[in-house]
Formats: structure tokens, C-alpha cells, sequence
């Protein structure tokens, strides 16, 4: 079943800035970031009121080309009026042609040297893609892993001024043909393009590590180590988890 968490992450006028933020999402707090494999669909704000608020949704697809996911995913982004989605584990295979929902713009990954699956999309409305100057940072993406990184520039909601930041949007691919030193290394390129994004900028990590950070110090925890890395590296780059 889905859910619908709204949570206010940023201040849209911060007293002093943080360097980042690292969400906690939903009622399931086990994960770093929004893990949509145990709610399906996130949806939270930025801002201090409903009126001046960037609704932000993450929602894994499951495959988004098959079974109606792509009404699905229309008709959430209708009901929910979100600005910014980020959408994992979509499993678009090479040569299905650009993916596009009417009234947003979508960014995808760098292309994969692998030639593997689109597994990420962030989705941004049209308009809000114009105001904020949206610009993908090509320097900070990696095309051995899938994440999507974008910079928003200073603009209004309703009546207030959102600053500029960063949102990145990842899926830390898991499956199980993939060998402890593949995971370490992938883990790595994501952990480095956060690092890379949090200095002097304000982020937003969206999306889906597959990883429990609650355990991360759990040595019954076959992924103990890799949690780890991500809890130790972006505590060193000043994110903080909400």
C-alpha cells in the first residue's frame, strides 16, 4: 500500500545554511534515504507553509515501462502536484527511446558505460524547471553508477525565495551477481559525488541506497560495511539526516 509522509526538510530562507541534507523519509526509519521497497511512495516538502512549499516524491516504479506503471506515475504526480520526483528502479532498457511525462522535463543518468538499464529519473514540472535555471552538473555524475544531479538556482514559491542547491538523485544498484569489491566500488563513485556536491552547496539526496543504516555497526549485517562508508563519509561532508 502506499503512503503519503510529508516532512519539512529545508527552511526556504535558512538563517545560516546548512552544507547539506540527507533525508530520513517516511515512517520507516531505516533508511538513509527514502527506500521505496517498504513504502512505495514519499511525498514531502520544502518550505515553511503548504502555499510556499517544493513538493518533493520519490517513488520506486518496479519496472516502469510494464504493467500500467506509467498511468500509475502520471496519475501520482497528479494527485500529489509534486514539483521534483525521483523515480528508481524504472529498469528502461537500451533503445526504449527518451522518457517524458506532459508538463515535466526529464534527466536521466550519464550514459552507462555498461550499456545497462535507466534505473533513475528525476522528474522536474516545466515551469519550475525554467524559473530555477535548472542545469545538470555533468562533472559530478559518473556513468558507472545511476544517479542524476541537478542545480537549482535562487527563485520564488508563492511568496517566499527558495535558495539555491543541489539535488541528487540515486539508486545503489543491488543485485545479487554483483560481488562485494563491484558493491565497494560503486558505493564509492556515489559517495564521491556526494562529497563533491556538499561543498559550499546545499543538497538534497533523493532516492535509494538499498542499504540500513541503523545497522550499520550490526555485524550480522551482510551490508554492515557499506553502511558504514555512507553514514561515516556524509557525516564528513556536514549532511545531516532528517
Amino acid at each position: 500500500a502506499s503512503s503519503v509522509s510529508p516532512v519539512s526538510l529545508v527552511p526556504s530562507v535558512p538563517s545560516a545554511p546548512r552544507r547539506g541534507t540527507l533525508q530520513r523519509v517516511g515512517h520507516d526509519l531505516h533508511h538513509v534515504v527514502p527506500d521505496l521497497h517498504h513504502t512505495d511512495l514519499n511525498l514531502h516538502h520544502v518550505g515553511t507553509s503548504l502555499r510556499d512549499t517544493l513538493r518533493l516524491l520519490t517513488w520506486n516504479a518496479c519496472r516502469l515501462l510494464a504493467g500500467g506503471r506509467e498511468l500509475a506515475l502520471v496519475n501520482l504526480l497528479t494527485s500529489s502536484n509534486a514539483d521534483i520526483a525521483t523515480i528508481t528502479e524504472c529498469e528502461i532498457p537500451e533503445g526504449a527511446g527518451d522518457f517524458s511525462v506532459a508538463g515535466y522535463t526529464t534527466f536521466s543518468p550519464a550514459m552507462s558505460l555498461q550499456g545497462r538499464k535507466t534505473r533513475v529519473l528525476v522528474l522536474v514540472k516545466n515551469d519550475l524547471a525554467l524559473r530555477a535555471n535548472v542545469k545538470v552538473v555533468r562533472d559530478i555524475m559518473d556513468p558507472s553508477v545511476q544517479s542524476v544531479w541537478l542545480q537549482f538556482s535562487h527563485h520564488r514559491i508563492g511568496g517566499s525565495t527558495l535558495g539555491a542547491f543541489i539535488l541528487g538523485g540515486i539508486y545503489r544498484e543491488w543485485t545479487p551477481q554483483l560481488n562485494r569489491e563491484e558493491s565497494r566500488l560503486r558505493m564509492e563513485a556515489l559517495l564521491r559525488q556526494i562529497t563533491t556536491a556538499a561543498e559550499g552547496s546545499r543538497v538534497i539526496v533523493h532516492g535509494d541506497f538499498n542499504l540500513d543504516l541503523d545497522r550499520a555497526n550490526d555485524g550480522t549485517y551482510y551490508m554492515a560495511t557499506l553502511a558504514r562508508s555512507l553514514a561515516e563519509s556524509t557525516a564528513a561532508s556536514g549532511l545531516e539526516a532528517h
